[in-house]
């Protein structure tokens, strides 16, 4: 134990009173130690130039015991203060080291930079995405890691951020110490550092290459996807196509050589063989019907209009056709009178309509159907709007397929559909399809 002397200057000269030192010095290091024996000593001076032995010396056995009392008293509560503080300090440590170890090894790398876009700090997992050491990154303007084709769009938002003070984000490509890049994706917010008055930019750093991969390989797919449903189109058209022009070419004839036959037999009847003659009448009936049905599958299969007098009289006959076989009165519009409209084109919008008017056959329970088909300069727009019911989400999913395969062929031309719910009044779509030159494609043989 460490104790300082002190002399007293009254009646009791030559008597010394030990001071004693806590003895929590004992596990000071030795120039804690020195320095605590200091200040102790200065403290001794002070107290002898205050008179306080002479004050003392006046006291009482019980004003000592007090003093004694209550000095006990404090040193206890300066130990539990201690106490109190070292465990505040340790749990401080731990929790700022739970921090460290979190920011640290977080899987997304984080950044500061200066007002000046100088690194300051950053995260192990930052400097593990640039493959460069923590030490080396530190100091370095973040624009030597942007590559040159993406600079101006860091530096736009970078600027953006001190200006407006909002968060951004945005997509660049980052460039590693040995040149090769790769896709990253920024989260930024601004700090403002009121002891130094500069903004802080602090950002993420995700490595987005594996995602920006999938997501090409993804629209490749997707691509290729499209590329087969349009193929699979073409050879159905064309199937359509044979079959039909084989039904009206060799079928229609042969039927209608038939009927021409059957009117010859009747003539060669004998009279008043009523027999002969019902059974006739009956294979007339069934010609007749065998005639229209042909008709209506030729005309299903590839409308003979469509082909000879083009799309205004092909869609002015599949309105007709829809009105008789379900009973929804149709309105047409079209303008201008003359349509130029590419055969490609032309198929595509007569199969959209097709499936539109199914569509409100099956689904709407309307009353009446309008449909505005117009061609300006360079776009085909296709209205069809019903009074029904409208369409619901589950109808939509249930219509997905049909609605699928009108956004295909309307894709095929880089066109677009949009379908308005005007429920209870009904239900919209538009069709939009872009002119260009004519698409090198014939689905005829």
């Amino acid at each position: 134990m460490f104790a300082a002397v002190v002399r007293h200057r009254g009646g009791m000269a030559g008597k010394a009173y030990p001071c004693a030192i806590h003895p929590i010095l004992m596990k000071m290091t030795p120039n804690q130690k020195a320095k605590e024996l200091y200040f102790h000593q200065q403290a001794q001076k002070r107290a002898d130039a205050e008179g306080i032995l002479e004050e003392i010396d006046g006291l009482v056995i019980e004003d000592i015991r007090r003093l004694y009392y209550d000095l006990r008293v404090n040193k206890i509560a300066l130990e539990m203060r201690n106490e109190m503080l070292s465990r505040e300090r340790r749990e401080a440590e731990d929790a700022w080291q739970r921090y460290m170890n979190l920011y640290d090894f977080s899987p997304v790398g984080y950044i500061s930079l200066d007002k000046s876009g100088n690194i300051h700090s950053a995260n192990l997992t930052a400097a593990s995405v640039l493959e460069i050491e923590r030490e080396e990154l530190i100091g370095c303007h973040f624009s030597q890691f942007v590559s040159p084709d993406h600079k101006d769009r860091f530096e736009r938002n970078r600027q953006a951020m001190i200006n407006i003070r909002e968060r951004r984000s945005c997509s660049l490509n980052l460039v590693k110490p040995d040149k090769t890049q790769f896709h990253a994706r920024l989260e930024l917010i601004i700090v403002e550092n009121d002891a130094e008055n500069d903004p802080e930019i602090r950002f993420s750093v995700t490595d987005i290459s594996e995602q920006k991969k999938a997501e090409s390989e993804l629209e490749a797919s997707r691509e290729k996807l499209r590329r087969l449903s349009r193929h699979l189109q073409s050879l159905r058209e064309r199937e359509r196509y044979t079959v039909s022009r084989a039904i009206h070419d060799e079928l229609s004839q042969v039927l209608a050589v038939l009927k021409m036959d059957l009117s010859s037999l009747g003539d060669s009847f004998i009279p008043g063989d009523i027999t002969a003659v019902e059974k006739l009448e009956n294979i007339r009936t069934l010609v007749d019907r065998t005639i229209k049905v042909t008709k209506y599958l030729v005309n299903d299969l590839r409308p003979y209009l469509l082909d000879e007098l083009g799309l205004k009289s092909a869609v002015h006959w599949a309105a007709r056709e829809f009105s008789n076989r379900s009973g929804i009165e149709i309105e047409t519009i079209i303008e201008p009178a003359e349509l130029s409209v590419d055969e490609p084109r032309a198929i595509s919008v007569f199969r959209i309509l097709q499936e539109l008017l199914t569509n409100v056959e099956r689904h709407s329970n309307a009353a009446a159907v309008t449909i505005q088909l117009n061609q300006s300069d360079d776009v085909l727009l296709l209205d069809v709007c019903d009074n029904g019911r409208g369409i619901s989400s589950t109808q939509m999913n249930e219509t997905a397929f049909g609605l699928m395969g009108i956004q295909e062929r309307a894709y095929e031309f880089g066109g677009e559909i949009k379908i308005d719910d005007l429920s209870p009044r009904g239900t919209r779509v538009r069709v939009r399809i872009p002119l260009g030159p004519a698409v090198l494609r014939s689905t005829a043989p």
